[in-house]
């Protein structure tokens, strides 16, 4: 087939839900709340060096100097306890406030597809099904309105946050090269099961490490061919030779007047000279 668009859904669906950040000994009260995306820079470790370190779910969580004043605030506003900090995801998990938040679609991110043939997909990667089902209920007539039809969701995260980032990161990249050789993809081996097949695929996400594993989609085609049966990496050999599909990254920006941040990826077929540990990526 032609062209295909697969989104992270939270490059398409905002909402006014923010992750608290709470003294662990009071959890029902927020010491201060911050947006998704800050909380994506916190996780990030992108500042790791302002030295202020908030471990949770088995991880370190790194907040700027400025978001370390505010929750300082916070916490002498509650007689809070700056020291034995954690975040709390309750308004992303609870049913009840997930209804109350107004979702919105980030229009701009969808504007170059309005009544497209293209075939496009949601990827929905850092929250529950059951919750992102609440989500795209109050959103999918208005992607109707302004003619988008989705052709499936796809859900590869049961929990929010809490999942290996580059077991996300994976299963999008997998997800996405099953796609460009027309080829189900069962765990990390290519099965005999046809799926359909796209020549150009237009992945959209701002997650950066989900966007470097994508960029590395020959290398992920390598591990999965090692894994394969040698009548699948004939099959998918030849598709490729013949078809050369073609990926292209859409990372999304803060930026309205360059919204994406784009590089194009040629898929290609390479003879498999080096294990499967070469991926650097032992899968068990």
């Amino acid at each position: 087939m032609g062209a295909a668009h697969f989104f992270d859904l939270d490059t398409v669906i905002l909402s006014d839900a923010k992750v608290w950040i709470i003294d662990k000994s009071r959890p029902s009260l927020p010491v201060h709340r911050i947006s998704q995306s800050d909380f994506n820079l916190v996780r990030s470790g992108v500042f790791k060096s302002h030295g202020n370190r908030v471990p949770f779910a088995g991880s370190d969580y790194w907040l700027s100097d400025k978001l370390m004043s505010e929750v300082n605030v916070g916490c002498k506003r509650n007689r809070a306890n700056s020291s034995n900090l954690a975040f709390s995801l309750r308004e992303f998990m609870d049913e009840d406030l997930i209804r109350a938040s107004n979702h919105r679609i980030n229009e701009d991110v969808l504007r170059h597809l309005k009544n497209s043939p293209d075939d496009v997909y949601f990827i929905c990667s850092k929250n529950t099904k059951s919750n992102y089902e609440r989500m795209i209920e109050k959103v999918e007539d208005k992607l109707e309105e302004i003619g988008i039809r989705i052709k499936n969701y796809y859900y590869v995260s049961e929990s929010f946050y809490e999942s290996n980032d580059d077991d996300v990161a994976w299963d999008k990249c997998r997800l996405l090269l099953q796609h460009l050789v027309g080829v189900k993809a069962d765990g990390d081996v290519f099965d005999t099961q046809e799926i359909i097949r796209y020549e150009q695929i237009h992945f959209y996400d701002e997650d950066q490490k989900s966007v470097a594993m994508v960029d590395s989609i020959g290398k992920a085609l390598q591990t999965m061919l090692a894994n394969s049966q040698s009548s699948q990496k004939d099959t998918i050999r030849e598709t490729i030779k013949s078809s050369m599909p073609e990926l292209i990254i859409n990372i999304v920006t803060p930026n309205k007047m360059k919204l994406f941040s784009t590089k194009k990826v040629k898929l290609e077929y390479a003879n498999l000279v080096k294990s499967f540990e070469s991926y650097g990526r032992i899968r068990k």
